[in-house]
């Protein structure tokens, strides 16, 4: 809605940033430089445009002026980001890498007590420090061997089904709910017509009517006033007539009102009896 005024700058402070680098956020400040530097994108987007950013390029976005009187006018966007971040080949490789080492009780062992005590690594033990640095060439070719294309692939299956599992029944709901929505909505438009109150208001002797369909008849409770319609002493014997002779139609079969009642009083006063409840 409306218009804004963007920019994405082409100089990228961290490339490819995790969520916790992301400058402008956090408390964590744009460098003055890229500010500085140069835009690989300055326009004007308007209603119905779309502006794809790359992850970590920094981009602002300002209404402004316009018209003869320069008053600044509202603007409203929607952005959808994709966390990319989380298909990062070193995320994945450290995961996957992680999963596989978690398959040798070994590797799920507390390493020694005095590794991380020490400011120097040297300071260490030797024996523990022997030990840890085999466990280490050890994992490298567990890691090495195991870690293949198909592991990674498996792996990210499993992330989206687990996902899809998380969302899916939120996603449904939303789904039926607006499928209801829309429904009633259009039920309501199509059968204002020729269902309930407003399509009664419409009806002489001399229009056409059929018996509802099943369907239709479904669709009564949606439209049908919440009391009764209070039928005038006058019009109360022609209306019962023509009920009686409705019930006994086809449910495909048009007719008009006079027809039902069939009478030549009736066809002669039909101006009179306007069914207006």
């Amino acid at each position: 809605y409306g218009q804004k005024a963007w920019k994405v700058y082409e100089d990228v402070p961290i490339e490819y940033p995790y969520p916790h680098e992301q400058v402008g956020k956090n408390g964590m400040a744009v460098p003055p430089p890229i500010l500085e530097g140069p835009c690989s994108v300055d326009t004007v987007l308007r209603r119905g445009d779309v502006l794809y950013i790359p992850r970590g390029h920094v981009h602002e976005a300002s209404t402004y002026p316009q018209g003869d009187d320069e008053t600044i006018q509202p603007s409203f966007h929607i952005t959808i980001a994709l966390a990319t971040f989380d298909w990062a080949l070193s995320g994945l490789v450290a995961t996957a890498a992680k999963k596989t080492l978690d398959e040798v009780p070994e590797y799920r062992m507390a390493i020694p007590l005095d590794v991380g005590m020490h400011y120097n690594a040297q300071d260490i033990p030797f024996e523990q420090r022997l030990q840890l640095e085999n466990q280490i060439d050890v994992a490298l070719e567990i890691v090495r061997k195991e870690l293949t294309t198909e592991r990674i692939n498996d792996y990210l299956r499993q992330k989206y089904r687990w996902h899809t599992s998380k969302s899916r029944p939120q996603r449904l709901e939303r789904i039926a709910q607006s499928q209801a929505i829309s429904l009633d909505q259009q039920r309501s438009e199509d059968n204002a017509a020729i269902l309930g109150p407003e399509a009664m208001k419409r009806i002489t002797m001399e229009s056409w009517v059929r018996p509802s369909s099943p369907d239709e008849q479904s669709l009564l409770d949606t439209v049908r006033p919440k009391q009764a319609p209070a039928i005038r002493e006058e019009t109360a014997e022609i209306l019962s007539k023509i009920l009686h002779s409705a019930q006994r139609a086809e449910p495909v079969q048009i007719l008009q009102l006079l027809s039902l009642v069939n009478t030549d009083d009736t066809r002669k006063d039909a101006g009179k009896y306007v069914c207006d409840l």
